[in-house]
């Protein structure tokens, strides 16, 4: 297994990274004594003490710089980072795009007939319309944390070049040929994506193009029936309105000679009513003149007198019932009036319903049209907001993977050792690991920008994460999950590690106490420390 290792690593050109990134501000050197002191000093922080829930202390058994392993591959143009040991992955979801090319095809087939290109939306529609099947794949050990592919993007300048052959990388798992492997799937995702959208706006294209012909052949349809109608319309207007006239030439005439007729009824009668009332006044006036006389002869005025006084009475008789007459050839006349202008309304509006039933037929063909039309443009509308969801979604998905990618150009497939300390803390033949991933250093001047109060009231522990806090939390968490769980699962990097730790021990090298006190020295002087910790953490050390 160790021989794997070895050819693994030696697979690669090898390039390392600084453990501790200086922040803008920070104007100093953080040395590597200044490096060790500061990891020391929280190892011992950090060191379980015998208590009440601890029943035992931990020594520190040993403090070594290692480095973990990440590959940067060259892809187009660019590069990717893969965890070396394989334990990190990308999973990346999409829609499965419908085979747009079947409606391509049969829209442009669909030119010649509206019929058919309805028939070909309607196919479309039902197409898009059905709930899209979700696919899920995987880029294996690809690192694509974003706040950590930016971070790495901003060191590349630092890369330094490694040479010796015992270089204290973690063995990694990915050979160059598995690296291989997924830039090559990157590289067919990329470019499978680029053909769907291609496909999918192409699609669009043709439809908006298809639309557009259909949409004009319409419009002129509806102009080419507004103006027949028109057209009509003013021949029917010219023609229903002579006929209209002639009507009401027709209707007047029949009123007229209607009145005449019964204008001339109504003057006999009126003729025989004066005759009578004139007979009737000569009537009374002998009966006035009988009703006058003396008294004699009694027996024949009286008889006269009656004769008269019936006379009267039967001439006004023969008046009322003249009027009478009257009254009902004035009725006779209204009836044959109305029904003389019910028959001409009729008329007139059978002759107006003409120009009514054009209106009706051309607001027919109209609605017909713009029918049709409605139908093309909601289909339009839904086609347009469907396949920009799915471009939307898959040009996201590429601005993704883009977003994997760093822009550094390598000629081939590079190891790059990312520096971490691990602490082994031993008690009773037990240990356990810690580790320190890369750092971000900043000055004094900064950190007590962040706190209130009194500095050296913080606890040493917490003033030196101040001064080296983690660079990346996605990166510290990365190599912290190997040290939490992968040690545990995997015996081969398990024992890997474990040797690495006890070769690269710090503690164990003979100038420690001397690099730890000029790395303390440095720490009192710049402020991080105070002269007691100082002395307190040598001791500790005397004392191991």
């Amino acid at each position: 297994m160790r021989e794997e290792g070895m050819l693994a690593k030696a697979q690669y050109k090898i390039f390392s990274l600084p453990y501790a990134i200086k922040d803008a501000d920070f104007k100093g050197e953080v040395s590597p004594e200044i490096e060790v002191a500061s990891i020391f000093g929280l190892a011992s922080c950090r060191r379980r003490k015998r208590g009440i829930l601890i029943g035992r202390s931990e020594s520190l058994g040993a403090i070594s710089k290692i480095y973990y392993p990440l590959i940067y591959a060259p892809c187009e143009e660019k590069a990717i980072i893969m965890d070396g040991l394989g334990f990190s992955h990308i999973k990346l979801s999409e829609s499965r795009v419908p085979d747009a090319t079947i409606f391509t095809e049969k829209l442009r087939e669909s030119r010649v007939s509206l019929e058919s290109f309805i028939k070909t939306l309607n196919m479309g529609v039902e197409l898009f319309s059905k709930p899209l099947n979700g696919v899920e794949w995987r880029l294996e050990y690809l690192i694509g944390e974003p706040e950590l592919v930016k971070t790495l993007s901003s060191l590349t300048n630092m890369l330094k070049p490694i040479e010796d052959p015992n270089f204290p990388i973690i063995s990694p798992r990915v050979s160059v040929n598995d690296a291989d492997k997924v830039v090559k799937k990157i590289s067919e995702e990329r470019r499978r994506l680029r053909i769907e959208v291609n496909m999918l706006r192409y699609a669009l294209q043709v439809l908006g193009r298809e639309v557009n012909h259909h949409m004009e052949k319409l419009d002129r349809e509806g102009e080419q029936i507004l103006r027949e109608y028109k057209r009509r319309m003013a021949e029917i207007e010219s023609k229903v309105g002579e006929r209209i006239k002639q009507l009401i030439r027709e209707e007047e005439g029949e009123e007229k000679r209607i009145r005449s007729i019964y204008n001339r009824k109504r003057r006999a009668i009126f003729r025989e009513i004066e005759k009578i009332n004139k007979a009737i006044l000569k009537v009374e006036i002998l009966l006035e003149k009988s009703r006058g006389k003396r008294a004699g002869y009694r027996g024949k005025r009286a008889s006269k007198i009656e004769f008269y006084e019936k006379k009267v009475s039967d001439l006004r008789k023969r008046v009322n019932n003249l009027h009478r007459d009257e009254e009902e050839i004035r009725r006779g006349e209204e009836e044959k009036i109305r029904e003389i202008k019910e028959k001409y309304s009729a008329l007139i509006s059978s002759e107006r319903e003409k120009l009514e039933v054009l209106r009706e037929s051309r607001d027919a063909e109209m609605a017909r049209v713009n029918e049709v039309s409605n139908k093309i443009k909601a289909a339009h509308s839904f086609f347009m907001k469907r396949i920009e969801q799915l471009i939307e979604e898959k040009r996201l998905l590429m601005e993704t993977i883009e977003g994997y990618m760093l822009p550094l150009k390598l000629e081939e497939t590079v190891l790059v050792g990312i520096p971490l300390y691990v602490v082994r803390y031993e008690s009773r033949g037990e240990f356990r690991f810690d580790v320190y991933p890369p750092a971000r250093a900043i000055s004094l001047a900064k950190a007590l920008q962040t706190i209130e109060g009194d500095f050296f009231a913080l606890s040493l522990e917490r003033r030196l994460t101040l001064f080296l806090s983690p660079l990346s939390e996605n990166l510290s968490n990365i190599i912290s999950k190997v040290f939490s769980k992968y040690i545990g699962e995997d015996k081969y990097l398990s024992e890997n590690i474990k040797r690495m730790v006890e070769d690269r021990n710090i503690l164990k090298l003979s100038g420690i106490r001397e690099l730890l006190r000029n790395g303390l020295n440095n720490l009192e002087s710049e402020g991080w420390i105070n002269s007691q910790e100082k002395d307190a953490l040598l001791k500790y050390l005397e004392s191991q």
